[in-house]
C-alpha cells in the first residue's frame, strides 16, 4: 500500500469507529433502553447472601418505604469478610453505623477502625471498602441517600459473584463489569472516574449486544431473591 493511501485508510477506519460508537450509544440509551421490572428492586425483609465475600445483607427500608429518599440495610460481615473491591459511587452518599464488632473502613485509601457507636460517612465520589479483619462477626447499618440504583446493584453484583465466581482475569468478567458500571454508576478506584465513564459509555452497547445484561433475574435468584419474573 502506498504512503498516500495510508492516511485515507486511517481516516476511513476512524470514521467507521465513530459512526459505530455513536449509533450504538443512540440505540442503547435512547431507542432501546434496557427495561427493569418494578419487582426487581429489593424490599424490606429481602436478604442477600454472598458466602464468597462473607457478606449477608438484609434490607430494612426499601425505596418505596422512604418515598424514594433513601434505602437502609443491615450488613453482616463474617470474620475476614469484605466487600469484594474498593469502589466508587458517582451519585450516592453512604453512611456506615457499626452496631456490633469492629469494621475497618477504607475511605480514599485511608483505613478507619470503627466500633459500635461509630459512624463513617462516605460522600459520593469517594473510594471505599468495608472489611472485617477481626476474628468475630461484625454488623453495620448502611444508609444510602439518595437510593439511586444501588439497591438493585447490590442484588445483581452479589448474585453475579455467587453464580459466576470472582475471576477478574477474563474478558467475560470485564464485559459484565462494564454493564454494571454503565447501569449502576459504580467504578473501581484504579483509574479516574471520568475516564472510566467515557470507556464504559463506548463499550456498554457492544457488551449488551454480546448478551451481557445489567439486570438478570438469574442473578437475583443466585443472590437469594427469587420472586422476580423475567421482564
Amino acid at each position: 500500500m502506498s504512503s498516500t493511501h495510508r492516511p485515507r485508510l486511517s481516516r476511513l477506519i476512524l470514521g467507521a469507529v465513530v459512526v459505530y460508537v455513536g449509533a450504538s450509544v443512540l440505540v442503547h440509551r435512547v431507542i432501546w433502553p434496557e427495561q427493569v421490572p418494578d419487582d426487581a428492586y429489593p424490599i424490606a425483609g429481602d436478604v442477600v447472601d454472598n458466602p464468597l465475600s462473607g457478606e449477608r445483607l438484609r434490607f430494612e427500608v426499601g425505596r418505596a418505604d422512604s418515598g424514594g429518599a433513601y434505602t437502609q440495610m443491615r450488613l453482616a460481615l463474617a470474620p475476614g469478610g469484605s466487600v469484594p473491591f474498593a469502589h466508587i459511587h458517582g451519585d450516592v452518599e453512604e453512611t456506615f453505623e457499626v452496631l456490633e464488632g469492629e469494621v475497618t473502613m477504607e475511605v480514599g485509601g485511608d483505613p478507619h477502625q470503627a466500633r459500635p457507636g461509630h459512624t463513617v460517612v462516605v460522600p459520593a465520589g469517594a473510594a471505599h471498602r468495608p472489611r472485617n479483619l477481626s476474628d468475630a462477626d461484625a454488623v453495620v447499618r448502611v444508609t444510602v441517600r439518595p437510593p439511586g440504583q444501588m439497591d438493585l446493584c447490590l442484588v445483581q453484583l452479589h448474585g453475579y459473584f455467587v453464580s459466576e465466581g470472582t475471576d477478574a482475569s477474563t474478558l467475560s468478567h470485564f464485559l459484565q463489569m462494564v454493564r454494571f458500571a454503565d447501569a449502576y454508576d459504580i467504578y473501581t478506584d484504579e483509574a479516574p472516574v471520568w475516564l472510566q465513564r467515557v470507556a464504559v459509555a463506548m463499550l456498554a452497547p457492544t457488551a449488551r449486544a454480546l448478551g451481557y445484561d445489567a439486570y438478570a433475574p438469574r442473578f437475583s435468584s443466585a443472590a437469594g431473591i427469587s420472586r422476580v419474573a423475567a421482564p
